[in-house]
């Protein structure tokens, strides 16, 4: 990486409070010990090195998805059913009213025309929700 090294990254993710819980996977040739170490010190969940088998990526990335799911689960058990929850979202600075507007719905997992239908607007609205909705999955990692 050319701007900073894995583990500066890894640092400035778990210290960012919209990107403290997305889960990170290192996929490395450092194999030492101290490395392995430094790497968990920094926030990371997994440290793979290479060669690795495509399987065992695959089963751990499996893994980390169903106990997002489970984390999720059991939250919305704890705080009450979905439909009545209040919603918890964290604004994201770089993202404008617009894209935070949609922001919730897409994190609830509605879809398009629900979306539409919940913020009154079109799918073809212009720059509007068919635009959010093709950037804004990469800022929900909720789901």
């Amino acid at each position: 990486m050319p701007v900073m090294d894995g583990f500066t990254l890894a640092r400035h993710l778990r210290s960012a409070p919209h990107t403290k819980l997305i889960a990170i996977v290192f996929l490395t040739p450092k194999d030492e010990t101290e490395d392995r170490v430094e790497g968990f010190r920094a926030g990371v969940g997994v440290y793979l090195t290479k060669p690795f088998e495509p399987d065992e990526l695959v089963a751990i990335i499996r893994n980390i998805l169903k106990r997002v799911g489970r984390t999720r689960t059991a939250l919305i058990t704890l705080i009450g059913n979905e439909e009545s929850k209040e919603e918890i979202f964290t604004r994201d600075e770089k993202l404008t009213d617009d894209e935070c507007d949609v922001a919730g719905p897409v994190a609830r997992g509605l879809s398009n025309k629900e979306i539409a239908v919940e913020l009154n607007v079109t799918i073809f609205s212009g720059r509007t929700l068919s635009y959010h909705l093709r950037i804004l999955p990469v800022f929900i990692l909720n789901r």
